[in-house]
């Protein structure tokens, strides 16, 4: 009769395309504090997570030509979400052969629809295997699994292939370029709470970057626009944007630069740049502006 733990982890890796793509934390008390392994590829029982890694975008060289002569990958490098997952043996736990901890592995990947691409078997190099599921809308998940110590370490590096979504809309020296040869700039980067001038975690990168230009043009002064749609009343509308144009002089204020170098107005809804009339229009009339003054 098969092993408990071989039943449980065929049965629940060979479904695991099925589940949420949320990243949720380790929960073992004997893994790392803050760890989290992949939301859908479950662990072999009696294994700790020693050491993680999640990405948004990585990329990651597949062995699936072998190693050199210096141990280095080589083959199929692969870019998207990425996972690197160390796990090691609990003190105590049955120990598990090399070779039954491969079979399940590559029970339970098949299953789920994989393709193994090499197996790496030499003494010389990493003992190795490297699978290639294909997933909805053309992606692909590429796993390498690298056993250790007999069977009693595992590493998983995982990539689901994606394009890297760009998630910083100009660059300091992009804005500089552009105030340079138009004179003002539209960031819709910068988001603010409903109806508050609340500015939003997620703007940080974007508002560093507007740090990053005043410090490269010591010498500039900027004039801090901010524009709404029109839902809601002319009055409000002047208020609320004025308050987050306020709002980003002051974060840039408590980032170093000057005052004096920066003034705050407020548009309201007078100046849109797109048709009010519908959701993706008024996406864009949303934003903040920045004007090159003389």
């Amino acid at each position: 009769m098969p092993h408990p733990a071989r039943i449980l982890l065929a049965l629940v890796l060979a479904v695991f395309t099925c589940l949420p793509a949320a990243v949720l934390a380790a929960t073992d008390p004997e893994d790392g504090p803050g760890l989290v392994e992949h939301p859908s590829i479950a662990r072999f029982p009696g294994f700790f997570l020693y050491n993680a890694q999640h990405h948004d975008f990585n990329e990651f060289r597949f062995a699936s030509q072998g190693y050199g002569p210096d141990g280095e990958s080589r083959g199929d490098t692969r870019g998207g979400v990425f996972w690197y997952m160390d796990f090691y043996l609990k003190e105590g736990a049955r120990p598990p052969s090399a070779v039954e901890l491969q079979r399940n592995f590559d029970t339970a990947f098949v299953r789920a629809g994989a393709e193994i691409v090499r197996r790496n078997q030499s003494a010389e190099a990493p003992h190795s295997t490297i699978y290639r599921q294909p997933l909805a809308a053309g992606s692909e998940r590429w796993i390498q699994l690298t056993l250790h110590n007999a069977g009693q370490r595992y590493e998983m590096h995982v990539v689901e292939t994606a394009a890297m979504a760009q998630k910083l809309e100009f660059s300091a020296r992009d804005m500089a370029d552009r105030l340079k040869g138009q004179g003002r700039l539209a960031l819709h980067g910068i988001q603010f709470e409903t109806g508050k001038a609340v500015i939003q975690p997620a703007s940080q990168p974007l508002l560093q970057e507007v740090r990053q230009l005043l410090l490269q043009e010591p010498q500039w002064r900027l004039s801090i626009e901010g524009h709404t749609d029109n839902v809601g009343s002319a009055s409000a509308n002047a208020e609320l944007s004025t308050r987050r144009a306020q709002a980003v002089l002051a974060y840039l204020v408590s980032q170093g630069i000057a005052a004096q170098r920066l003034q705050a107005r407020g548009k309201g809804d007078t100046a849109p740049v797109a048709d009010n009339g519908t959701e993706a229009g008024r996406a864009r009339n949303r934003r903040v502006e920045l004007v090159r003054l003389p």
